[in-house]
């Protein structure tokens, strides 16, 4: 599972994280891809964190480790939750495998940890939850995580990847979704 900076700086843009306290949970603990020490740079200090050093030492890593390759992959070493907590947030991650930040939970059957209910302006599912078979345990653990008023972003796929996952879904899956649970949809599109 990873993150693109492109969909960090959109989740910025549509105002997703603009609370120096946001709390954001990563259902599965997500690589950071594809950013540049530039865009890094940028994108903490409009968060409030003053350019120094030791900073852009930070960004220089942390574009080196999130090279991606679609031919050839990536690293895997560097980490979205790195970034979110250099720029003043919250950070914790969701996932059957240990990663950065992360509490053990089987998606599966578990549900969320009693201090995780309600605590997160901003649910994060990167290409998670169509590794799991109980579809309605994985979306009620993310329902119960988020604050009122907080945000849940989906980057799932919807066609293609015939041998990836269990699930694909399709645009009616989350307007219908978002519809029974109440949520007010911020953004949708497809790439």
């Amino acid at each position: 599972m990873g993150i693109s900076f492109t969909m960090i700086q959109k989740m910025h843009e549509i105002k997703l994280m603009q609370e120096k306290q946001t709390a954001v949970l990563d259902i599965g603990s997500s690589n950071l891809y594809t950013a540049d020490q530039d865009g890094i740079l940028q994108f903490l200090s409009s968060h409030g964190i003053t350019k120094t050093s030791q900073l852009s030492s930070f960004a220089k890593k942390l574009a080196e480790d999130s090279y991606y390759d679609p031919g050839g992959g990536s690293k895997n070493t560097a980490f979205v939750g790195e970034l979110f907590e250099k720029a003043g947030f919250r950070y914790d991650a969701i996932d059957i495998a240990d990663g950065y930040k992360t509490t053990i939970l089987d998606l599966n059957h578990e549900s969320a940890p009693a201090d995780f209910v309600g605590k997160y302006d901003l649910v994060l599912n990167f290409g998670t939850t169509e590794h799991l078979l109980n579809q309605y345990n994985a979306f009620k653990v993310i329902h119960d995580a988020t604050k009122v008023g907080g945000h849940i972003m989906h980057q799932l796929p919807c066609v293609g990847f015939f041998n990836h996952g269990y699930f694909t879904y399709t645009p009616r899956c989350m307007f219908d979704m978002a519809g029974y649970n109440n949520y007010e949809g911020v953004d949708f599109w497809f790439e």
